[in-house]
C-alpha cells in the first residue's frame, strides 16, 4: 500500500499568509501570537462564552526576561531571542518569563467577524491543498525507509 503523509498546520504566529489582509494589528503588535487579534477572533467565532473582554487591561509586547543582558530582546512567543538584529539564538523558557499575563499580542482588535473569515479561509485553503494533493502519483515518489537511522 502506498501512502503519502502531508501536515496541515494553520496557526498565525510568524505564517500570517492567507489572513494578514484579515488583521488590524500592525507586525509589532504580534497579531498571531497567544490570546492575540487573531486567537481571540478565532475563540470569539468558535464560542465567545470561553472569551473574556471585561478582563482586557491592556496587553504587552513580549520582553527578554530581566535575566538577560539587555542586548538580548525578544519579538513574540517563542524561545527565540534577538541579538544583534538576528533570532538565532534559542532560550527554553516558560510564557511566563516574557510575558506576565500569557497575552502576547493585541486582542483588543478581535472580532467574531474576523475569526469566521480566518476559519473560512482556512477550510478554503486546505480544500484546494487537498485537490492539488490528489494529483500526486504515490507510486511514483521515492519508497525512503528509515533503517539504521537510529540506534
Amino acid at each position: 500500500m502506498d501512502v503519502l503523509i502531508a501536515v496541515y498546520k494553520p496557526y498565525g504566529e510568524r505564517y500570517l499568509g492567507i489572513m494578514e489582509d484579515v488583521l488590524e494589528a500592525p507586525p509589532e503588535e504580534t497579531p498571531g501570537w497567544h490570546s492575540s487579534e487573531q486567537e481571540t477572533s478565532q475563540m470569539l467565532a468558535h464560542d465567545p462564552r470561553f472569551v473574556h473582554m471585561n478582563r482586557l487591561d491592556g496587553w504587552q509586547p513580549a520582553t527578554a526576561p530581566e535575566s538577560m543582558p539587555p542586548a538580548f530582546t525578544k519579538r513574540d512567543g517563542t524561545g527565540d531571542v534577538v541579538f544583534k538584529q538576528h533570532e538565532y539564538i534559542y532560550f527554553p523558557m516558560e510564557h511566563n518569563e516574557f510575558s506576565p499575563t500569557g497575552v502576547i499580542g493585541n486582542p483588543a482588535l478581535a472580532t467574531a467577524e474576523k475569526g469566521e473569515e480566518i476559519y473560512d479561509r482556512f477550510a478554503r485553503y486546505l480544500v484546494d491543498a487537498i485537490d492539488e494533493i490528489r494529483k500526486i502519483d504515490v507510486g511514483e515518489i521515492l519508497n525512503v525507509e528509515f533503517v539504521d537511522r537510529a540506534l
